[in-house]
């Protein structure tokens, strides 16, 4: 649980830096409408790296990172979910109202294959042609703005409603498991990712 608590002093710190970037703006304003000296305003304007430190550690972006084996059975029992309802996924890319997102196994220059989040734009029965969102680890082999590739290498799926619901994303689910594993505990941004995903594990991960 070091790693939970660590985060939660971070959490802590940054909203104590947001909170005095407010009273530093707040009394650089009262100062400079009641002295009319327009140097009051300018030094509240040294509050801003407060506030944006502060916002940076009470919203953390990506996790840290874990080492985590390609064949690692909980991210390979995600992938089996994931395939095995694909036409679940089929029927929302289809419905122009969703945003539809699958993770495919593309090759890199360093070390093979590297699973990436990218935009669907076409879904077929043998291939899916995708936009990618996330960077990939190392370059890839082949770059490109599009990549059309077998459904057999689709190893995850995601719809997003207008609401922000989510339906797939089975692997976020299996990182979550595999940081309560190996971390004692699970970020706060995958956290908040898991609730708002219909499908997730119940299973403790949490």
């Amino acid at each position: 649980m070091v790693g939970r608590f660590t985060e939660e002093i971070s959490r802590a710190v940054g909203a104590l830096l947001a909170f005095a970037c407010l009273v530093i703006v707040a009394a650089a304003v009262w100062a400079w409408m009641t002295t009319d000296d327009l140097t009051y305003l300018l030094l509240g304007l040294f509050g801003i790296p407060l506030f944006t430190a502060g916002w940076g550690r009470l919203f953390p972006g990506e996790p840290p990172p874990i080492d985590v084996s390609p064949d690692e059975p909980l991210l390979l029992e995600a992938a089996e979910r994931a395939r095995a309802s694909l036409d679940t996924f089929r029927q929302g890319v289809e419905n122009l109202q969703l945003e539809a997102y699958a993770k495919v196994r593309l090759e890199n220059v360093e070390d093979g294959k590297e699973h990436l989040w990218a935009v669907v734009h076409r879904l077929d029965i043998e291939s899916v042609v995708v936009a990618l969102i996330s960077e990939p680890v190392y370059p890839l082999a082949n770059p490109s703005a599009r990549y059309r590739v077998g459904i057999e290498s689709l190893s995850d799926w995601m719809l997003i409603d207008e609401q922000g619901n989510i339906q797939g994303a089975f692997s976020e689910s299996a990182l979550a498991k595999l940081y309560q594993q190996k971390m004692g505990y699970v970020p706060t941004v995958i956290r908040q990712r898991l609730s708002d995903i219909k499908n997730s594990y119940d299973e403790g991960a949490l």
